[in-house]
């Protein structure tokens, strides 16, 4: 009795943080595609010059605006928040988004933004690549199937992600 006491005791002052990531925008890519356009208030095609990963930010060049002001100037964005896609490389990207109050770009929380260079990777709406292998010894064949599954996995995707990519585009420019 005494020792569940303690336990509840500390269990009181112990925090623990859960961070989880609910995103109640539309999975299927027609939709996802209609509500960014809706709650963007910029949408760029842009060139990723400088990344922060300690502080979520980056800077931009706009190389062309499919939504918003045709910036010539360097922007400042950041991809803070659970949910958010994450800028992890310098390059062409598709932006969503909108800018806060000290003008700095907000990226979209599950949203569309992604690069042209791995378009499959930073949307919910497009299936991810086979999970790894379990960490415990695991035979050589489990390992192989997986290998064959995740090039199977690119080589269906990844095509299909660029082509889905180059239409949004195509489809924000006649919007704009």
């Amino acid at each position: 009795m005494k020792a569940s006491f303690i336990v509840l005791i500390l269990l009181l002052f112990v925090s623990t943080q859960c961070i989880a990531c609910i995103c109640k925008v539309p999975l299927e890519l027609k939709a996802l595609q209609e509500h960014e356009y809706k709650f963007s208030d910029g949408i760029f095609i842009a060139k990723v010059t400088e990344i922060d990963s300690s502080t979520s930010s980056f800077q931009f060049i706009v190389l062309e605006s499919l939504k918003g002001e045709n910036y010539s100037r360097k922007l400042k964005g950041t991809f803070k928040g659970d949910c958010t896609p994450s800028i992890r490389h310098k390059g062409k990207w598709i932006l969503y988004g909108q800018f806060d109050n000290d003008n700095i770009f907000r990226i979209n929380a599950c949203g569309l933004t992604r690069s042209f260079k791995h378009p499959y990777s930073n949307i919910r709406a497009t299936k991810g690549p086979p999970p790894p292998p379990p960490r415990e010894p695991i035979n050589d064949s489990a390992i192989k199937t997986h290998k064959k599954l995740t090039k199977k996995w690119f080589k269906e995707n990844v095509p299909k992600s660029k082509r889905d990519l180059a239409i949004e585009i195509k489809k924000l420019k006649t919007k704009n």
